[in-house]
């Protein structure tokens, strides 16, 4: 009884504020949230309700607790959540069929039913492509504030869809400012392009033209990922004809090939501050030293015309599955690639992390082991002429 007098002494700011840090509300629209994040909002406003009828009571009276939607959610309580949300903005998610949720997309009935919210909708976040049929009906519409676009359109090459999602999507987008493409791209008119904040590509797709005019219309950006299986352009058109892409407000770019050779046509074009961090992640191992300098360059702009970087440091990962990785990192910057399978092709290797120290006029690092294997030995031990200060393990 003491408890509950103490609580409903609280004024209704202080419980709010205290409701909401435990909620995480204040990161339901970030458009970097993981999406398995996004749901533990749901199970924790589950438990917090289970915890009295007053706190019940509280929560359910509060729009502010309301605003993320999930579409597996059955139907009678995805209406129930979307009217206890009020005005709220919203953020409509779905994630891939798991446990014992909904399997199904909405039937029309639900969609009509979620239309009428349209003006509501800040995010759209989705992993899977059950729901592309629901999210045509959205995008189609005007609506006048969604921010973040988090789409995935297919997950391989042989699954995808007969028409895009960047067919659907409005031209009234006035406050777009977030978009991830999983397995689609944008039109490269879109008039929105130079609105935005973040753009993210994640595989299956590839670095075609479109991509090139998408980013040399994306002037405002200042978070970029690109994640591709490859480059895909006419080798008849001369090089010299693609499109410079500059961003001058880029905080952050991360890029991730299959192949190291398919990085350099992009970066030649790209055009970024030198203050921005940056990470390569290859995932097939080089077969040749062509292109590194150019790459390492690229990551580590300063090179000798600046102090020392700040702790460099190589990781050699001990992951479950081949080949080895390893990461080499300094200050804001890392490139990551395989270790070749081949013991006679470390040297290549060993030349890499030379071409890395080079540039930054051959700094002492650091070597971190994951946990200690002999395949992790006999790599650190092909390292053992480099300036290596110090080893942890």
């Amino acid at each position: 009884m003491r408890r509950r007098l103490v609580y409903s002494r609280l004024p209704s700011d202080i419980i709010h504020c205290v409701f909401s840090l435990a909620l995480d509300l204040d990161r339901i629209h970030e458009p970097d949230l993981p999406l398995d994040v996004l749901e533990d909002h749901r199970k924790q406003l589950f438990r917090m309700r289970c915890v009295s009828v007053a706190w019940n009571e509280f929560l359910v009276s509060g729009p502010r607790y309301w605003p993320a939607v999930n579409l597996r959610t059955p139907p009678d309580l995805l209406k129930t959540n979307l009217q206890r949300a009020a005005e709220a903005p919203l953020c409509i998610y779905s994630t891939n069929a798991n446990e014992r949720r909904r399997e199904t997309a909405l039937d029309p009935l639900d969609k009509l039913f979620l239309l009428a919210f349209i003006g509501q909708v800040r995010t759209i976040r989705s992993n899977n492509k059950e729901f592309l049929p629901l999210w045509k009906g959205l995008l189609q519409c005007s609506m006048p504030i969604l921010e973040t676009l988090d789409l995935t359109e297919h997950n391989s090459w042989d699954m995808r869809s007969s028409e895009s999602p960047a067919e659907w999507l409005s031209g009234t987008l006035p406050m777009i400012r977030n978009i991830m493409a999983r397995g689609w791209q944008p039109q490269s008119n879109a008039a929105w392009l130079g609105s935005l904040e973040s753009l993210g590509f994640s595989r299956p797709t590839i670095v075609d033209m479109n991509m090139l005019r998408i980013l040399s219309q994306c002037g405002s950006l200042s978070s970029l990922r690109i994640e591709v299986d490859g480059w895909s352009l006419d080798e008849e058109v001369p090089t010299d004809s693609y499109p410079n892409i500059v961003l001058p407000n880029l905080r952050k770019l991360e890029l991730e090939f299959d192949v190291l050779q398919d990085v350099c046509p992009l970066v030649r074009r790209l055009h970024i501050p030198h203050s921005a961090q940056r990470s390569l992640d290859i995932i097939l191992a080089p077969q040749s030293e062509e292109d590194v300098e150019d790459l390492v360059h690229f990551i580590f702009p300063e090179g000798t015309v600046s102090k020392l970087p700040t702790n460099p440091l190589l990781q050699i990962h001990n992951l479950s599955r081949q080949p080895l990785r390893v990461t080499y990192t300094a200050g804001a910057r890392s490139i990551t690639f395989p270790v070749p399978e081949r013991f006679e092709e470390w040297d290549l290797l060993e030349n890499i992390i030379i071409v890395i120290q080079n540039r930054l006029n051959n700094p002492p690092f650091a070597v971190e082991l994951d946990s200690p294997t002999n395949i992790q030995a006999s790599t650190l031990r092909r390292l053992g002429n480099l300036n290596i200060q110090r080893i942890r393990a």
